[in-house]
């Protein structure tokens, strides 16, 4: 059982982290004033989120409290997708050839391609890029992750 002392401590520690980590923004954020960097917008909701207040990020880069809520809502206009290489494609295809439609009928290969659909969604790969990989509509891939999604819930 935890005590109210370790809880404190912990919550010291956290707010010690959370204290370096506005310093650090503080020193870089007026570095990048007058940049139109789409890593500003990152680091702009950085601060906001680690407890800068908008009029204060925007004191600190020269602009206004609006400007900075415009372009903490913006972030990065081109973030960095994930793509599958030449092997992971195969592999992919490969999973899409062996699963039947019918998860009655080859449960196993389904299960697996679902799961391998899901895991690349979650590791940041669009459907589209899925889509175009498979050779299938968008809306066929997000099924096949929708009832993975549906499956993983009612095994828990």
């Amino acid at each position: 059982m935890r005590t109210g002392l370790d809880l404190g401590s912990r919550l010291e520690a956290a707010i010690a982290v959370l204290d370096d980590v506005r310093q650090q923004l503080a020193e870089v954020l007026p570095a990048m004033r007058l940049t139109n960097d789409p890593l500003l917008n990152r680091y702009l909701g950085m601060a906001h989120r680690a407890g800068f207040t908008l009029e204060e990020l925007g004191r600190m880069i020269g602009c206004t409290r609006e400007r900075v809520r415009q372009r903490i809502a913006a972030g990065d206009p081109d973030p960095p997708r994930f793509t599958l290489n030449a092997e992971g494609q195969a592999r992919l295809r490969d999973l899409h050839a062996r699963a039947d439609g019918r998860a009655s009928k080859r449960q196993k290969e389904t299960l697996a391609y679902r799961e391998e659909l899901a895991r690349l969604r979650e590791a940041g790969a669009t459907v589209t890029h899925l889509a175009q990989v498979l050779g299938v509509t968008h809306a066929a891939v997000r099924q096949q992750i929708r009832l993975h999604e549906r499956q993983r819930v009612s095994l828990t």
